[in-house]
């Protein structure tokens, strides 16, 4: 009695990767599966390295969009299409940038708030005016009136990171000296 084996199936791999920034090292799981021979290897690589073998990949170090290509093997041979993927980590906070300089004005101005994010992008960017409640903004902030004034910001970006907030201070008087001579 001869047995004939043959496995034309090629493997499959899924991974447990959802496609969302994160913020902390991280690793994806590889699961791999044949219902025939059975799973020989699996490899990947990350970007433009060399592929290695394993089932789990760490995510860590540098900031950014990392490709990620994964396939299997049989023990028959076959080898799986080759799986591409794209692991996202941003572990850098936003930068917001403010264009006062905190000098006294003599003339109605506004001040700008500028948020910066290279990695995952600006979601959005807070501000609160004279500690009153923080709001979304959305538009330069407007200094017309005499007086001394807080204004307390922050960005978030996409990934979720949160800039530690910042104060500065808007100075505004308007109204000239007023000198008495008394001769």
């Amino acid at each position: 009695l001869i047995y004939v084996l043959v496995d034309k199936t090629k493997p499959s791999t899924l991974d447990n990767y959802d496609d969302l920034w994160k913020t902390n090292d991280y690793n994806i799981l590889l699961s791999p599966s044949d219902a025939t021979s059975d799973v020989n290897k699996t490899y990947y690589k990350i970007d433009a390295g060399a592929f290695i073998e394993g089932t789990i990949i760490e995510i860590s170090t540098v900031d950014g969009n990392k490709t990620i290509e994964y396939y299997s093997t049989d023990i028959a041979g076959n080898e799986e299409t080759h799986t591409i993927i794209y692991a996202l980590l941003d572990k850098t906070k936003p930068e917001t940038l403010v264009d006062y300089n905190g000098a006294w004005r003599t003339s109605n101005y506004t001040v700008t708030l500028t948020p910066n994010d290279s990695t995952s992008g600006i979601y959005k960017t807070y501000y609160s005016f004279n500690g009153g409640l923080f709001n979304e903004y959305s538009s330069p902030i407007n200094i017309n009136s005499d007086g001394n004034y807080s204004i307390e910001y922050y960005s978030v970006d996409i990934a979720g990171n949160t800039e530690t907030t910042k104060l500065i201070y808007a100075l505004l008087d308007k109204v000239n000296p007023n000198t008495n001579d008394n001769y």
